[in-house]
């Protein structure tokens, strides 16, 4: 079953460049993730890396990882 996208507002394409950025290296992963965290609800950070997850795994498989991992050390993601 196909998931339906959220819809691309503000707050998603502002969690989308932060992680973008993380992912092509132009920010430390640590900063990405206390500002993902500090100004998006843990809801929607899931929905994007869902909705997301293949494409940013083509950015950097690795740093995508390991950015997940810092999110769920925090409880974010599961």
């Amino acid at each position: 079953m196909t998931r339906k996208r959220a819809p691309l507002d503000g707050s998603y394409q502002h969690l989308n460049e932060l992680v973008v950025a993380a992912l092509q290296g132009r920010e430390d992963l640590d900063s990405a993730a206390r500002a993902i965290l500090a100004t998006h609800r843990a809801e929607q950070i899931r929905a994007v890396l869902y909705d997301e997850g293949e494409r940013y795994r083509r950015f950097s498989h690795e740093r995508f990882h390991d950015l997940v991992e810092r999110l769920r050390t925090r409880g974010v993601v599961w």
